[in-house]
């Protein structure tokens, strides 16, 4: 499992997750946060948040 560690900061807003062919690009308003590097080129089947509210 890739776990991405964005960081207390942005605790509690809504941020956008890129999945690009080679990378994870995540996203914060316009701002890019982060890149990281796939490990694996397969589909994504858990998408998991820890420490947050789920809106609906």
């Amino acid at each position: 499992m890739r776990q991405i560690h964005i960081g207390v900061s942005h605790a509690g807003r809504t941020l956008t997750i890129e999945d690009a062919d080679t990378t994870f690009r995540v996203h914060g308003g316009n701002q890019l946060l982060t890149e990281v590097p796939r490990t694996t080129t397969k589909p994504i089947t858990l998408f998991r948040v820890v420490g947050a509210r789920v809106c609906s």
